[in-house]
């Protein structure tokens, strides 16, 4: 099986989630079943065969399945061959499967031998007839291997070990195929060596989780002893951040550099074209905002480069503001309506005298507003008294109602929904920033909290390319600026 193939995976579209309500819900979500983990509930129990498909070369491994395949065949009251199952066996038919799978090779009981690491295994003690003493500095590393080979559910390892399963349910007489699935009974059977495998695959691993939806808490005891085990007797292994070199690279100081001076270049030019096209000392408040506007979002892609914030939490935080200052532009541009352009300014004006009169109110103010700042917007159009304060939004429409309208929808979902999630510390913001990869199969790969200084990934050409979403369309409010942030293009030996 290809390398493309064996990565292939199973997923819903979002297409095929029903709306209820505010929530989405994937198509299983529906299903009359308690779900269950191959991961955490499943993989332990069939630790013999993740043992198998790891320690010889697949052939092998899948002849010692059949080999397990025939004794039950033979015994039909063994079909669940899973660690649980076998515990559930009479002594006497516990053994004989024991000795089965033990004398198939004469390298299997060294095979199993990390099994002996765990004492609450079921069956541990007739086990431990046939098995020695494990060796820890070779078997959990053995273990270890045998584990990440299998995690993944879909991978070709995982599918294997579970096909054994069904093939003894099967050969047990627990399962039965109607006459329409006589091929698809013939593919598992005869797994991997006949029938269409994107077919037969899936199958399997769709009929392996059914007789767990009946599982009791009791039932996956082992499992979770297995898991603590592995935890308390390994050591992490923390994740190594790639981001974190980019960050070191020498190649980053000629990209500042490149783009300070791209930077000072066009601030010039906007304030240049500001004056240029500015006809009055009153209050304009279509050619203000249009080029507030454009330096607000200019002056957030600037600060991306001075501060280095493009790998930082902070540059997402940037990038969700340019994309609400983009679409607001393009919204009140798109409406052409001089009442909207004031209420927008309006709008502003009310928010500052807002902040201006509950700051009055307390006593401990906040170092980072300038309450003197506070007054003179909240009285700049007109006096204070004036001025209403809007309690709603400006326009009683939302962000994504407006991107809607002017079409820019698909850069709403581009970054919008994401990097909101920094903002309000959603716990996918708060996971892909301050935890990361344990490396350790033993441990789930579970989440540690990041050694190093937490990074993202870099916002530097996304910011870009909206700062110069934001210049196209302040040459169309005030032509003629077609002025643009360049890509910096490394040299060759950076």
């Amino acid at each position: 099986m290809s390398k493309t193939q064996k990565n292939i995976k199973m997923e819903s579209s979002l297409a095929d989630h029903k709306r209820y309500k505010k929530k989405l819900e994937p198509p299983f979500a529906k299903a009359n079943f308690t779900p269950t983990s191959w991961i955490n509930d499943r993989l332990p129990d069939m630790l013999w065969a993740i043992l198998a498909i790891d320690y010889w070369p697949r052939d092998k491994a899948l002849s010692l399945f059949r080999h397990v395949g025939r004794f039950v065949h033979d015994n039909q009251d063994c079909h669940d061959v899973t660690i649980t199952g076998i515990g559930k066996y009479s002594i006497e038919k516990r053994q004989n499967i024991i000795s089965h799978i033990t004398s198939w090779s004469m390298n299997t009981k060294e095979m199993l031998r990390p099994m002996m690491f765990f004492d609450s295994m079921p069956g541990i003690s007739d086990w431990r007839q046939y098995l020695e003493d494990p060796i820890p500095e070779k078997d959990w590393e053995r273990l270890s291997k045998a584990v990440l080979k299998t995690l993944w559910h879909q991978s070709e390892e995982a599918t294997d070990c579970r096909w054994i399963k069904v093939l003894c349910e099967m050969l047990g007489g627990k399962m039965y195929f109607n006459k329409d699935m006589k091929e698809t009974a013939r593919g598992i059977l005869e797994y991997p060596s006949y029938g269409n495998l994107s077919h037969i695959r899936p199958t399997i691993r769709a009929i392996e989780i059914t007789p767990y939806v009946k599982k009791t808490k009791n039932d996956l005891k082992w499992p979770n002893d297995f898991w603590k085990t592995c935890y308390e007797m390994t050591g992490c292994s923390p994740e190594k951040s790639k981001i974190s070199e980019a960050f070191r690279n020498e190649g980053r100081k000629n990209e500042r550099e490149y783009y300070f001076e791209e930077t000072r270049r066009i601030r010039i030019a906007i304030i240049d074209h500001f004056i240029n096209t500015s006809k009055i000392t009153a209050i304009d408040a279509r050619h203000e905002a249009s080029f507030g506007f454009t330096l607000y979002a200019f002056t957030l892609f600037s600060e991306i480069v001075f501060y280095s914030v493009d790998y930082a939490l902070s540059g997402r935080m940037i990038l969700r503001a340019l994309v609400e200052c983009f679409i607001t532009f393009k919204y009140l541009f798109d409406k052409n309506n001089d009442e909207l352009w004031k209420s927008f300014r309006a709008y502003g004006s009310g928010q500052a005298k807002l902040v201006y009169l509950k700051l009055q109110e307390i006593k401990d103010k906040p170092d980072s507003i300038d309450l003197e700042v506070m007054e003179r917007i909240a009285n700049e159009d007109a006096w204070l008294e004036f001025v209403s304060i809007n309690l709603g939004q400006w326009d009683n429409i939302d962000l994504r109602k407006m991107s809607e309208e002017v079409g820019l929808k698909y850069l709403y979902d581009h970054y919008y929904n994401w990097t909101s999630g920094y903002i309000h510390a959603t716990w996918s913001a708060i996971r892909e920033s301050v935890y990361e990869r344990c490396f350790n199969p033993l441990h789930r790969l579970h989440r540690l909290p990041t050694n190093d200084f937490p990074m993202a990934s870099k916002v530097t050409i996304d910011a870009l390319n909206i700062t110069n979403k934001v210049f196209d369309l302040l040459d169309k409010a005030y032509p003629s600026f077609a002025e643009k942030i360049h890509v910096y293009k490394p040299s060759g030996n950076e």
